[in-house]
């Protein structure tokens, strides 16, 4: 291996880490967690039929409802303004992103509840 080559690496690599604790800052940042929240709020609520209005893509309603507590836990915790680990936001922001996933597809085979509870305990930070 060259020293030109050896450089490029290290400069790769740092940009890697760089770019990647950009990303980490931005999720863990309140404005993206309230916008998670708020749209777990929405589809807490039009599972329910309480929706001001309904959100584009609501989700498996018969599922949403029995993980209603857990989605609106999700939520209020996101909201919080104590620091959080930016896996648990990622994972919270998959979730929500996921049309094949189990919060809009009823028969996915996927647990709601289970991807629910992943994402909160992954928002804890670690020591």
């Amino acid at each position: 291996m060259t020293v030109t080559s050896h450089s490029n690496d290290t400069m790769r690599t740092q940009l890697v880490e760089r770019l990647r604790d950009r990303i980490t800052r931005k999720l863990v940042g309140t404005a993206d967690r309230r916008e998670l929240a708020a749209s777990l709020r929405r589809i807490a609520a039009d599972s329910c039929g309480n929706g001001a209005f309904r959100t584009r893509m609501t989700g498996a309603s018969s599922r949403v409802k029995e993980v209603r507590p857990e989605l609106e836990r999700l939520a209020r915790r996101l909201a919080d303004p104590d620091p959080v680990d930016g896996r648990g936001v990622a994972l919270t922001k998959a979730l929500l992103s996921d049309g094949a996933g189990p919060l809009y597809w009823a028969r996915s085979p996927e647990s709601l509840g289970a991807r629910l509870r992943e994402a909160f305990a992954a928002l804890e930070p670690r020591a």
